[in-house]
C-alpha cells in the first residue's frame, strides 16, 4: 500500500482517489480509495469494494459539508501506510477486507468484515466508545476481550465489562496536554476495538487502536483537533449539535415503573409539596397504556389524562408518559394496522414482517432507518394522533435507551449499590466526551432497595448530571425520600452541592451554569473558606438558567459550597 502525511498546509481541498489489490491467504480484492479533506480539520478516509455484488451498506444522515475555505492539506506518497498528522492509517499493516461473495452464509451477502488499525503517536490516554460499565480512560484489552460496540438491553451488566450496552458511539478521543485528536469510525455494524498496551518509547509514547466490523465500509475520519474545543466542534458538524433540552427537563424528575393510577400520581405530587422538595417531571411508564398498545391509556386506571395533566400544569409541572418503540402484533389496533400497511416494520430475509417478543408479548419493530418510518412515528405525537395530550404541556423530551450516535440518553437498568453510583460518574463523563451532553444514571438505581445514605448520595452525585432522574422497578420498595424519614428528607430537600471551581465557568462578573431546581430558586448563597457568605441573584432565561457572580475573587481549585434559598 502507499502512505501520505497530512498537515495543515499543501495541496488545495480536493478529493483523492485511487485503487489497489488487497490480498490475503483467501483472496484478493480490488479496492478503492476516497482520501478527502472535510470543514475545520476533518480528514476522511474511505475504503469499498472496486466491483462488489452488491453496494455495501454506508450509514447515511452524516453532515458531509466540505470547506470552502482557503485551507489545505499536505500529502506526499511512499509505500507502507497512511499517517494523519499525528495519526498513522494502517500502520501494521492489517487492513482487513473481505469481500462479498455468494455463498450459504447467515448473512445476506456472505461474509463481509473488514477492519483496519491506526496509531496515535505521542499519546497514553484515549477515551470514548460508549457505552460500557467502566472506567473513563480505555484501559488495555490485550488481557481479554476487546470493546465492543453492539446495542443489547444488559439488565444489571457486570461491571468494568467491555461487552456492549445500550447505544454505541464509535467516536475515539486521545488527549494529552499539548494535543488533542480523535478517530470516528462511521460503521453501524457490530464493531470490536482493541487497545493494546501504550508503548512508552525513549522520545514518546504511542497507543495502537484496531478496529474490526462485521460489515459495511471503512468509513474513518480523523479529527485534528487541535484542542478539545476544536474537536468537539469537529465531531458536531459531522452528527449535529446538540439541541438545548426543554427548561423544565433541566430540573428533578421523579419516575417509577409503574404508579398505580391518577390517585397514585396525585398524592405522590402532594407529598412533593407537603415537604417542600422542589422537582419539575412525573413519568408514567408503560403500564399506564392500554394493554401495552403505546398512545393509549388504560380506561380504569387512567380514566381522565388531560385532567391529570390539568392538575400537574397548574403547578408549572410537566408529565412524560413513556412510549416504547416496538409494536404490539394486533390487527384490530389502528396503530398496528397503519405501521403494517404503511411498510414501516422491520422485514426478514424472505420480505416478511419480523415479530419478536417484547413487554406486550408478539411485537413488531420499526425500521427507523428508512426517513418515511421516522416521519410516520413523529406524526404518531401530534395533537390529532395523540389526542389526550393538551397542547399547553406538549413538550417532548426525546430520551433514548437504545442509540447509535444521539444527544440524549440514560444509562439503563443499574442496581442499587455503591459500586453502581461509583461507575455511574464515569459512564456518564464518556457519554458527554461523545456529544451526548443530556445524560444521567437513574437516582438510587433502577432495582434493589437503597439504604438511606445511599439514597442520599446518590441525589448528591446526580445533581449534577444534566439529566436527575429518580426511577425503580415496579418489584422494589417505594423510595420517596420522606419515606426515609425526617433526616433523609431534610438532606434531600436542601441539597448541599460542593462544586469543584474547576468544573464551572466563572469569572469575576461573570456567570455559574446552574442546572439544580431552575424554577423554584431565587437567589443562591455562595460560602468560600474564610470568607462571609456572597447572596448571587439567580436569574431564569429562556434557554438557560445563570447565577450572577459580582465582585469576588475566585482561587483555582478552591470549594464552593452552594445553598438554593
Amino acid at each position: 500500500m502507499m502512505w501520505g502525511c497530512f498537515s495543515s498546509a499543501g495541496i488545495r481541498r480536493t478529493e483523492l482517489k485511487g485503487s489497489f489489490l488487497h490480498k490475503t491467504i483467501f483472496s484478493q480484492t480490488r479496492l478503492v480509495l476516497s482520501l478527502s479533506p472535510c470543514k475545520n480539520d476533518v480528514v476522511r478516509i474511505v475504503i469499498d469494494e472496486a466491483q462488489p455484488i452488491k453496494a455495501r451498506y454506508r450509514v447515511p444522515d452524516l453532515n458531509q459539508h466540505h470547506s470552502q475555505t482557503k485551507d489545505s492539506v499536505t500529502l506526499s506518497w511512499s509505500s507502507g501506510h497512511y499517517q494523519v498528522l499525528m495519526v498513522t492509517f494502517n500502520s501494521k499493516d492489517k487492513l482487513w477486507f473481505e469481500s462479498l461473495q455468494n455463498r450459504p452464509s447467515s448473512l445476506p451477502s456472505g461474509p463481509s468484515s473488514l477492519g483496519a488499525d491506526l496509531c496515535l503517536h505521542g499519546f497514553q490516554h484515549v477515551y470514548g466508545l460508549p457505552e460500557h460499565p467502566d472506567r473513563l480512560r480505555l484501559r488495555d484489552t490485550s488481557d481479554g476481550e476487546p470493546y465492543r460496540l453492539y446495542n443489547l438491553d444488559v439488565f444489571a451488566a457486570d461491571l468494568y465489562c467491555r461487552l456492549g450496552l445500550y447505544g454505541s458511539v464509535p467516536l475515539l478521543v486521545a488527549h494529552k496536554p499539548d494535543r488533542t485528536v480523535g478517530v470516528f469510525w462511521l460503521n453501524a455494524s457490530d464493531t470490536f476495538v482493541n487497545t493494546p498496551p501504550v508503548k512508552r518509547r525513549r522520545l514518546r509514547p504511542q497507543t495502537d487502536v484496531r478496529w474490526l466490523s462485521e460489515s459495511g465500509v471503512i468509513d474513518c475520519m480523523i479529527l485534528l483537533g487541535p484542542r478539545p474545543q476544536q474537536l468537539f466542534k469537529q465531531y458536531a458538524q459531522l452528527t449535529g449539535y446538540q439541541a438545548l433540552p426543554p427548561l423544565f427537563s433541566l430540573g428533578y424528575h421523579q419516575c417509577r415503573w409503574n404508579y398505580n393510577d391518577e390517585a397514585d400520581v396525585k398524592a405522590v405530587d402532594a407529598e412533593f409539596d407537603r415537604h417542600k422538595i422542589p422537582y419539575d417531571v412525573i413519568w408514567l411508564d408503560i403500564e399506564h397504556t392500554d394493554g401495552k398498545r403505546y398512545f393509549t391509556w388504560d380506561p380504569a386506571l387512567f380514566p381522565k389524562p388531560a385532567c391529570l395533566q390539568h392538575h400537574l400544569e397548574k403547578k408549572k409541572r410537566k408529565m412524560v408518559v413513556i412510549s416504547d418503540p416496538h409494536i404490539k402484533v394486533d390487527p384490530d389496533w389502528s396503530l398496528y394496522r397503519e405501521a403494517r400497511d404503511g411498510g414501516h416494520f422491520v422485514k426478514d430475509r424472505e420480505g416478511q414482517i419480523y415479530r419478536g417478543t417484547c413487554w406486550p408479548g408478539d411485537s413488531s419493530y420499526l425500521d427507523f432507518s428508512r426517513p418515511a418510518t421516522r416521519a410516520w412515528y413523529s406524526r404518531c405525537f401530534s395533537l390529532d394522533k395523540y389526542k389526550v395530550r393538551i397542547r399547553s404541556t406538549t413538550c417532548m423530551i426525546l430520551l433514548s435507551v437504545v442509540y447509535f450516535v444521539c444527544r440524549a440518553v440514560w444509562t439503563g437498568d443499574n442496581i442499587a449499590s455503591w459500586e453502581y453510583l461509583k461507575i455511574s460518574i464515569p459512564m456518564v463523563l464518556s457519554l458527554s466526551l461523545a456529544g451526548i451532553a443530556f445524560c444521567g444514571a437513574d437516582v438510587g438505581g433502577f432495582v434493589k432497595d437503597p439504604d438511606p445514605e445511599l439514597l442520599v448520595r446518590w441525589y448528591q452525585a446526580a445533581a449534577l448530571q444534566p439529566f436527575f432522574r429518580g426511577h425503580s422497578a415496579k418489584d422494589t420498595k417505594r423510595r420517596e425520600p420522606w419515606l426515609f424519614g425526617e433526616e433523609v428528607t431534610a438532606a434531600i430537600r436542601t441539597l448541599k452541592l460542593t462544586i469543584i471551581k474547576d468544573m464551572l465557568t466563572c469569572e469575576c462578573a461573570g456567570f455559574l451554569s446552574c442546572f439544580l431546581f431552575p424554577r423554584y430558586a431565587e437567589s443562591i448563597l455562595v460560602f468560600s473558606p474564610g470568607a462571609e457568605a456572597i447572596s448571587a441573584p439567580f436569574e431564569v432565561l429562556e434557554a438557560r438558567c445563570m447565577l450572577t457572580l459580582n465582585n469576588l475573587n475566585l482561587r483555582v481549585g478552591m470549594d464552593w459550597e452552594i445553598r438554593i434559598n
